[in-house]
């Protein structure tokens, strides 16, 4: 797999966020996004083919969360803050 770090390929908002958070894909694949928290614990799985995503958060504690979405072809993970 292959990590595009300078490229990014996702978009997630809003960040900060309360309630959800929206993963924007500029193009319809499939992919898998994690949400991880900061002691490496994933507390959220799911699976998606569309070009946005929305992700309640709203049963999470305010932190910092890791967001990892990906596929066959590309890992990417986007750091949020949950307020």
């Amino acid at each position: 797999k292959e990590t595009f770090e300078s490229r990014s390929t996702i978009e997630v908002y809003p960040n900060p966020t309360a309630e959800y958070v929206f993963i924007k894909r500029s193009e319809a694949s499939f992919i898998n996004i994690s949400i991880i928290d900061m002691t490496g614990k994933t507390i959220f799985t799911s699976t998606s083919n569309t070009f946005l995503t929305k992700i309640d958060l709203s049963n999470l504690v305010q932190g910092i969360y890791l967001v990892k979405v990906n596929n066959h072809d590309f890992t990417e993970t986007k750091t949020i803050v949950v307020e």
